[in-house]
């Protein structure tokens, strides 16, 4: 019985809970609060989601007095800006330290790039892309009809462009169309680069189901729509 009970209360506790995309939906977390505010705001989450208990993790530069913190379902990663105090764990509970919030991601990669400087992020991405757009050039659109090996060597690029150069977070159907979920280092490429991207994402899709006549692209830290892409339209961007 009183398992059944533990059982209920537990389910009642995790039903009450906020999701991370909820708090910050609901603009619970905003720039420059304390660590001390945002976990306040963490009181009634899942666990997995706060980055203030046990199981999270962190990382910090003290070159530069900055600190990631992520929870350890790892869906949103914060990154405090001003910290002369870490935060540091016990077995059950941990002392926040101090700082200040700069910015949150969805994953550490991004998080990581908000730290470097712009002209850094910037150099990196064009000398990537250039050699992917020659790539994608050469390999993709310069051949009037398509393979087996057409179609891999695209997948190969556009895994390339995601999980090597992080150009792009994620490609998903949720629904008829393809979307392109793009990172923050996209907007450094010049206006070729991108249309060179989205077609070969499109002639990849486009395919393997012609249903597929537009790219919709998204931006992955806010969830807005920021574009579209179709061959007879060209790119067209927000």
């Amino acid at each position: 019985m009183k398992k059944l009970l533990g059982i209920v209360v537990l389910g009642l506790f995790l039903e009450g809970c906020a999701t991370t995309e909820k708090i910050i939906s609901d603009n619970k977390v905003y720039k420059d609060m304390s660590k001390s505010d945002l976990q306040n705001v963490f009181i009634f989450s899942y666990p997995g989601d706060d980055p203030f208990i046990p199981g999270g993790g962190s990382e910090f530069f003290s070159n530069k007095n900055i600190e990631i913190l992520w929870g350890e379902s790892k869906n949103q990663f914060y990154v405090f800006k001003n910290v002369s105090e870490q935060k540091s764990c016990g077995i059950v509970l941990c002392k926040v330290g101090n700082g200040t919030l700069e910015s949150w991601h969805i994953s550490l990669n991004d998080a990581r790039d908000a730290i470097k400087p712009k002209t850094k992020i910037e150099t990196e991405t064009k000398k990537t892309s250039k050699t992917i757009k020659k790539k994608t050039i050469n390999k993709i659109e310069n051949k009037p009809t398509t393979t087996n090996n057409d179609q891999a060597e695209r997948k190969k690029l556009i895994d390339e462009l995601i999980s090597t150069q992080y150009i792009f977070e994620k490609i998903e159907i949720p629904g008829s169309l393809p979307r392109v979920w793009v990172t923050s280092k996209f907007y450094f490429l010049t206006f070729s680069e991108k249309k060179t991207f989205m077609h070969l994402v499109y002639s990849y899709y486009y395919t393997k189901n012609p249903k597929y006549d537009v790219i919709r692209i998204f931006d992955n830290i806010t969830g807005k729509s920021i574009g579209y892409y179709k061959p007879d339209t060209g790119l067209r961007i927000k």
